[in-house]
């Protein structure tokens, strides 16, 4: 008997079909296990913002510029953190420039207006912006740079 059918050749199909299904599968997981890592550069300044303008708000300028102000005790941050040469905080007031309040890279405070900032994966991502209060007015500049790090085995 002589019939038309594909028996054995639907098999070679099948075996293809799924051979193509598990390489892409593979070839995805590796990739998303060693490929580019998530930035929350942006996220983590706006935290870092959230928490300093908190603390700004409930101590008074004069203490918050005094030069034995401690941030980290006072806010409940981590001073190592803030140590780390990947943050950045800096609060000014806009009618006296003498008072400035810094901690972190101060080099961050160009850094994040340059004008190839944005595009640039080396350059730190900053928040920025004017708070009114007491009746003054003050600017601040808080920006992180940390990258998300592979913890070593």
């Amino acid at each position: 008997m002589n019939r038309l059918g594909g028996g054995e050749e639907l098999g070679l199909f099948m075996f293809l079909t799924i051979m193509f299904i598990l390489l892409a599968g593979v070839v995805l997981g590796v990739r998303s296990f060693f490929g580019e890592g998530y930035d929350f550069r942006a996220a983590e300044s706006a935290q870092l913002r959230d928490a300093v303008i908190s603390c700004f708000n409930k101590n008074s300028a004069s203490e918050f510029f005094a030069s034995e102000f401690d941030i980290a005790r006072s806010c409940g941050l981590n001073g190592n953190v803030l140590g780390d040469g990947f943050h950045f905080v800096k609060i000014i007031d806009a009618k006296d420039n003498t008072r400035v309040f810094e901690i972190g890279v101060r080099d961050y405070a160009q850094q994040c207006f340059f004008s190839g900032s944005r595009a640039n994966k080396a350059y730190p991502k900053c928040v920025n912006g004017t708070i009114e209060r007491d009746g003054g007015t003050f600017d601040y500049i808080i920006g992180s740079n940390q990258q998300g790090r592979r913890i070593a085995q």
